[in-house]
């Protein structure tokens, strides 16, 4: 995953998280997937490249309970927030987690996958959209209490969450939703029936909005009325993580790199 936070550009990767820092990337600190893999090696003194199965094991053995059941392959964040002074990173199978005391803390457990977060900018709430055995579900954790925002959403996987100057909207399995304050619900806002993986409001303009989805990028100049559509040359590359930096969108993807597009929209 790619955020930027106070202006500059983070990665969270399986090795931990990263700023770039003029043309270099810095570590800030280990993700939990380091942690794991650090415990592992340290009790069998044993190579790193190991079964998973051989992992998982070892990792169960003498283990604080928050720790334990962690599966190395899966615990990279995809996304990194700043909230109320603290880190909350997301992670896609093992929940979400706050770093506090020099160490990451899990707030939702294992079994609720986080499929967005996201923050506005007046910092007011924390945005979090889950998906378990039970179906997807959207909330913000407002003053330490979680409130429901699924009105509208029923049935339908919420990826990626973002806001112009008045209107929020959600990138989905189903297209984009836009929250309507007045009805109190979400309903559909374009690009009907596709999937999608991530979805921002471009700098410069409140009704500029970019999407990505799988084998294209979509981009509207008009609240999401109209859009242009940007094409892969692997039609199976999924967008998951879009910044808008400088006039220019960058553009990041699982399996083909990380891409930066002139958006320079007109109405």
């Amino acid at each position: 995953g790619l955020e930027e936070i106070n202006g500059q550009l983070h990665a969270m990767t399986l090795s931990g998280i990263y700023r770039l820092e003029g043309q270099i990337w810095r570590k800030l600190m280990d993700g939990p997937v380091t942690e794991e893999i650090d415990l592992m090696q340290e009790r069998t003194s044993e190579s790193y490249i190991q079964p998973l199965e051989t992992i998982q094991t070892c990792m169960e053995l003498d283990k604080p309970e928050h720790l334990r059941g962690i599966a190395p392959d899966h615990e990279a964040f995809f996304r990194l927030v700043s909230y109320s002074g603290k880190f909350y990173g997301a992670s896609i199978s093992n929940g979400l987690w706050v770093y506090e005391q020099g160490g990451w803390q899990r707030l939702i457990e294992v079994g609720q996958e986080i499929t967005a977060i996201h923050m506005p900018e007046n910092e007011s709430e924390l945005r979090v959209a889950t998906c378990s055995e039970r179906g997807c579900h959207l909330s913000k954790l407002v003053a330490g209490a979680w409130v429901d925002w699924n009105q509208g959403l029923d049935g339908v996987r919420v990826n990626a969450l973002t806001d112009t100057m008045d209107t929020s909207f959600a990138a989905t399995s189903n297209g984009l939703y836009a929250w309507r304050p007045e009805l109190q619900t979400w309903e559909p806002a374009g690009l009907d029936g596709l999937e999608l993986h991530s979805v921002i409001s471009v700098t410069g303009s409140s009704c500029n909005l970019a999407a990505g989805g799988v084998g294209a990028v979509y981009l509207s100049a008009d609240c999401g009325r109209s859009w242009q559509v940007l094409d892969a040359e692997n039609p199976f590359v999924r967008f998951d993580s879009l910044i808008s930096s400088s006039g220019n969108l960058i553009i990041g993807s699982k399996g083909a790199g990380i891409f930066e597009y002139d958006t320079n929209l007109k109405p």
